[in-house]
C-alpha cells in the first residue's frame, strides 16, 4: 500500500496528467508517423499497416501481413516496435494510472477501492508489452510461422485494446461525477 500511496502522491497531479498526455501523443504521433511509425511502413509497403493497431486478427491474417509487408516493412515494423513500442507502454500505462488516480481520488476515499482502478493502467502496460514482444518473436522468426504465438498475441491485442477502452470510460464517468458534484455545490 505504501508504493501506492507513493505514487498517489507523485502521479496524482494535473501537471503530472497534463505532460504525460503531451509524451502519450507524441508517442502515437511517432507510432502513425511517416518518420519510423505506420505512415512509414504503409507508405512503403502499398499501405499494408501493422498488426498492433487492429483489436483482431487470426494467426494467418498476422502472416499474410508479414508477407505483404516485405522484407524491408518487416525491418522497419521491428524498428518501430523497437525504438518506440517498449517505451509507449509505459507513458500509456503512467497516463492513465495518474488521470484515473487524479480523478477518483476525491469521489473514492476507501484507499483500497483506488487502489483496484490501478489494475487497468497495469493491464495496459503488461499487455500491451507481452503484444510487442510477442511481435518480434514472430517478425524474428518469420517466414517461420509460428500460430501460436500470433493467437496469444491476439489476446495480449484484445487486452489491452479492453483496458484502455475502459480505462477511458471509467475516466469520463470520473468526470461525469466531478461535474454533477460541482454543478450540487453551485445550486
Amino acid at each position: 500500500m505504501k508504493i501506492i500511496d507513493r505514487l498517489e502522491d507523485k502521479l496524482a497531479r494535473p501537471k503530472v496528467v497534463i505532460i504525460l498526455f503531451i509524451l502519450l501523443m507524441l508517442g502515437l504521433f511517432l507510432l502513425s508517423g511517416n518518420i519510423i511509425g505506420e505512415g512509414r511502413i504503409k507508405a512503403i509497403t502499398d499501405g499494408v499497416g501493422v498488426l498492433d493497431l487492429k483489436f483482431n486478427y487470426s494467426p494467418q491474417y498476422v502472416y499474410e501481413v508479414f508477407a505483404l509487408q516485405g522484407e524491408l516493412g518487416r525491418d522497419l515494423y521491428r524498428n518501430m516496435i523497437i525504438k518506440i513500442d517498449l517505451i509507449y507502454p509505459l507513458i500509456d500505462g503512467l497516463f492513465f494510472l495518474s488521470a484515473l488516480m487524479l480523478i477518483f481520488k476525491t469521489i473514492i476515499t476507501n484507499k483500497q477501492k483506488l487502489y483496484i482502478l490501478t489494475i487497468l493502467p497495469l493491464f495496459i502496460f503488461v499487455f500491451d508489452i507481452l503484444e510487442n514482444l510477442s511481435m518480434l518473436i514472430m517478425l524474428s522468426s518469420y517466414p517461420e510461422e509460428l500460430h501460436t504465438v500470433a493467437a496469444v498475441a491476439n489476446i495480449f491485442t484484445m487486452t489491452k485494446f479492453t483496458a484502455i477502452g475502459s480505462s477511458i470510460t471509467l475516466a469520463i464517468v470520473g468526470l461525469i461525477i466531478l461535474w454533477k458534484r460541482k454543478q450540487s455545490v453551485k445550486i
